[in-house]
Order: C-alpha cells, then structure tokens, then sequence
C-alpha cells in the first residue's frame, strides 16, 4: 500500500484491487529473488537492509516528535487531518493567495 501511495502522484493512474494485486505479486517476487540472491551472506544483507530502513524512519520520527511535542504541544485536531480546508490541507499562503 505504500508503494502505491508513493507512485500514485506522479502516474496518474486508479488503484484498483487488480493494480493492489499486481503490485503485491512484484514486490513479492523481488523480494523471493533478493532472498534467493542473499541467503548465503544473510546477516550482512540483513544488516544493509536496517540501515537503509534507519536512513528513512529516523529523520521521519524526529520531524514527527518535534511537530508532536514542541511545536504543537500534544494537541492534533483529527477532525481537521480529514479536511482539506483545515488547518493540515492546504497551506495558509496558498489559502490567503486564493482569498
């Protein structure tokens, strides 16, 4: 699902349950083929692996906890995530530009 959320701006296309299907039966066989292709060297792949995952989720949980804790002080409206008017949609420039 997050492949196709992180494809689906930049190829307009709609995502059908076949579109889910076929995405999930080419990550699958890249996966089966890098695990083919590693399993002699498994620990070093796997390494490799969690440092290429740290590479993204640290920066991505820092921003999240300095949004969270120091900018916003623990209070998220979840009415407003849902709403494009609200106060995460659309940006206040652009709000103000359109105005």
């Amino acid at each position: 699902m997050s492949s196709i959320t992180t494809i689906e701006p930049f190829f307009k296309f709609t995502v059908t349950p076949k579109v889910r299907m076929g995405f999930l039966f080419c990550i699958t066989a890249v996966a089966t083929i890098l695990c083919i292709i590693g399993q002699g060297n498994f620990l070093e792949f796997f390494m490799n692996f969690i440092f290429f995952m740290s590479y993204f989720l640290i920066p991505w949980t820092s921003i999240n906890l300095v949004d969270y804790y120091i900018l916003l002080q623990g209070e998220y409206s979840v009415k407003d995530i849902f709403d494009l008017n609200g106060k995460y949609g659309k940006s206040t420039e652009l709000r103000s530009l359109h105005s």
